[in-house]
């Protein structure tokens, strides 16, 4: 999680995650769990993307494909809360730009742990 205070907040940055935020809550209006899933993996791609580090953008979108996977398998079949997940997001932009970095770690340290057993969950019950 130190990587939201490595990383460069430029006003394209930001426009990305804003940009990822609100085709989150449009996709959330369907829900179409495709456009949510690229959605929410844009706005990580944006913060990965801030440290400017070539290796690690490289093995994000590696992986990026099984998150993918992964995410519209569990949403299907667990109908995940996309507002839910849209708000996070907000909570961690808002954060970065107030220049509250401890806050947006938290929130994305949260986000992700939920993610993570969301996942766990589904996995373990055969369901991805």
């Amino acid at each position: 999680m130190n990587a939201i205070r490595q990383g460069t907040f430029d006003d394209k940055t930001l426009d990305g995650m804003k940009q990822s935020i609100a085709e989150l809550e449009s996709a959330a209006i369907e829900p179409d769990w495709k456009w949510i899933a690229d959605a929410d993996l844009s706005f990580h791609q944006v913060l990965v993307g801030s440290l400017d580090i070539r290796r690690i953008e490289r093995i994000y979108r590696d992986l990026r494909t099984e998150l993918r996977l992964a995410m519209m398998v569990g949403s299907s079949l667990e109908r995940e809360n996309p507002s839910r997940v849209a708000t996070e997001h907000e909570e961690v932009l808002v954060a970065i730009m107030d220049g509250r970095l401890d806050r947006a770690t938290e929130v994305l340290a949260c986000h992700l742990e939920y993610a993570e057993s969301h996942m766990v969950a589904l996995i373990t019950a055969g369901k991805a």
